[in-house]
């Protein structure tokens, strides 16, 4: 399903900038009356066309035949964000956000996401697709109403059990079998068979051992740790497939996901041995000792090492040969979906045990090395944005020269010079006038605007260090603010501190905290710079009954 994911403090992002999804927010038409391709399309606009034809001619050969097929954003470890390789969403629509979810039939396609992308899909994706605007009223049709009504009885929906997460393949599977239809396992991922140009490889980049001086605890203690949770709930076996999971618990670090230290691998952790599916490629020495694998034996404190692509397999046969007690799949916790279908699927009911993963909670607790290590990240961190800042405003004032893409280049060379550094922690949100309004833009040669005096600067941007991570927002003018911007910053940083200083406590609900993310979302998308007239107005009237009343800026919108 596509998710909305709310990744942080509020980003500040949409803020005195041009804004179309005043509409989107209103309920406008799913079919984009507007869309227009050609000429005068967007710079950033993907032509899907022949993909699109292609893939349907797959879908229609004997070996499938199938009438929709489900493209997840996931990867195999269902990931919020994924490589370069997996972006499975963005070949096919164009669409290059974090969350969403495609479907394609034999004449039509839709993508659904949230209101963070809703310009970005309308601006990448060509007039093929159908845009479903996650949480916008009147509400879209979900996937599972949008396929009962595009489909007839007896039709058949494929999808990758690999990439889909259990909870959702469930789901699905029990709505189209209420309607007549079927979910049809393709393991035969349908996008890869037509991705055959110009696909990015998978990472090479090799593993390495995060030293114990940042770890703060070996992996053996919390192999331990996790058996102790394991006894406690009667559980043989546990499968990590979480990568940041995976990373945490052997203390080490990767380069397959930009941006962000982690590498492909799934772990097992049962009663008497621990195992890894890795490529073994990526595996130096100092690793493999590190893991103590060599030589490993069943009984000790090691790891056993196999083949990446033989998970599946594998762990099948654990199953029915070695494996007699319970099985601990993981279910979806704040931040992750559940496991793949294609783990669940293998289960016995009687012996599945399907919770949260007992490390979330685990990583979660820092300790008193991680807690001192993210302390000295950001200071350091602090240190270089305050350089970039400075920089900055002697440039932009001296009359330089500079755009959006220029300037994350040149923060990301204040942020190298600090010790321990290792890349960004996500692609730069550097966002001028009106491209703030894209609320997770990341600047293009196609999309870039020169950075001066004339509107609001975001900058939205982190660092990743061997002792911890950062995320900084910061909302800049060079120049001097109209009487309206302010207004518009003043009711937005009332929001913000509005969730900031919520006491949450076991009487307050999900629900609860998920309206309070929604409203920072709705006030960063309602805010305008050059909106026409009416709408500013509209946008200052929705923001003033949903906030505590201020000091009116007392000016009238221009036109």
């Amino acid at each position: 399903m596509a998710r909305a994911r709310w990744t942080g403090p509020p980003l500040l992002a949409g803020l005195f900038v041009v804004l179309t999804v005043l509409d989107a927010i209103s309920g406008a038409p799913v079919t984009r009356p507007d869309c227009q391709d050609g000429p005068s399309a967007p710079p950033n606009r993907v032509d899907t066309s022949e993909r699109l034809q292609r893939l349907r001619e797959v879908m229609a050969d004997s070996r499938y035949n199938i009438d929709a097929y489900i493209v997840p954003m996931d990867d195999e470890h269902q990931s919020e964000y994924v490589s370069p390789h997996d972006a499975r969403i963005r070949f096919i629509s164009g669409f290059s956000g974090s969350a969403g979810l495609a479907i394609v039939t034999k004449d039509k396609a839709a993508l659904w996401t949230d209101g963070r992308y809703f310009l970005q899909a309308e601006q990448e994706m060509d007039c093929n697709w159908e845009l479903m605007r996650n949480g916008t009223e009147p509400k879209p049709p979900s996937e599972v109403q949008w396929l009962t009504s595009e489909l007839s009885r007896g039709s058949s929906v494929g999808a990758d059990p690999r990439l889909l997460a259990a909870k959702d393949w469930l789901y699905i599977d029990s709505q189209l079998r209420a309607e007549g239809m079927q979910m049809k396992l393709a393991y035969e991922n349908l996008i890869d068979l037509i991705w055959t140009e110009g696909r990015p490889p998978l990472s090479d980049e090799p593993i390495v051992v995060h030293n114990l001086t940042y770890a703060g605890k070996t992996w053996e203690s919390k192999v331990e740790e996790v058996r102790d949770y394991m006894r406690e709930e009667k559980v043989e076996v546990l499968l990590v497939s979480a990568l940041d999971e995976v990373a945490w618990l052997f203390n080490l670090r990767g380069n397959d996901i930009p941006h962000t230290p982690v590498f492909k691998a799934y772990a097992v952790i049962d009663s008497d041995s621990v195992h890894l599916w890795v490529d073994p490629d990526k595996l130096t020495d100092e690793v493999r000792q590190h893991l103590r694998a060599p030589g490993c034996q069943i009984g000790d404190m090691c790891v056993t090492l196999h083949f990446y692509q033989e998970v599946l397999h594998n762990f099948g046969t654990y199953i029915r040969q070695k494996w007699k007690g319970n099985i601990l799949l993981p279910d979806e916790s704040t931040f992750i979906d559940s496991v793949s279908f294609s783990f669940y699927n293998q289960v016995p009911a009687s012996r599945l045990v399907f919770v949260e993963s007992p490390i979330v909670r685990m990583k979660g607790r820092k300790n008193e090395v991680e807690i001192a290590g993210m302390k000295a990240a950001n200071k350091r961190d602090s240190v270089a944005l305050c350089e970039f800042l400075a920089f900055m405003e002697e440039e932009i004032h001296a009359g330089k020269e500079w755009d959006e893409i220029s300037a994350a280049e040149k923060l990301k060379e204040f942020r190298a010079e600090q010790t321990l550094f290792r890349g960004i922690s996500f692609e730069t949100i550097s966002a001028f006038g009106s491209n703030g309004a894209v609320i997770h833009y990341a600047p293009s040669n196609a999309t870039k605007l020169p950075i001066d005096t004339s509107s609001t600067y975001l900058l939205d941007s982190g660092g990743q260090y061997l002792d911890g991570t950062t995320d900084v927002t910061r909302t800049i003018h060079y120049g001097q603010p109209t009487e309206f911007q302010k207004e518009a910053y003043t009711r937005v940083l009332m929001g913000v501190i509005d969730l900031a200083t919520t006491v949450v406590n076991r009487k307050i609900t999900d629900t609860q905290v998920q309206w309070l993310n929604e409203y920072h979302q709705l006030v960063e998308q309602e805010m305008g710079a050059v909106l026409r007239q009416e709408d500013r107005q509209r946008a200052l009237r929705w923001l003033t009954a949903r906030t505590a009343p201020i000091k009116s800026a007392n000016v009238t919108p221009s036109a």
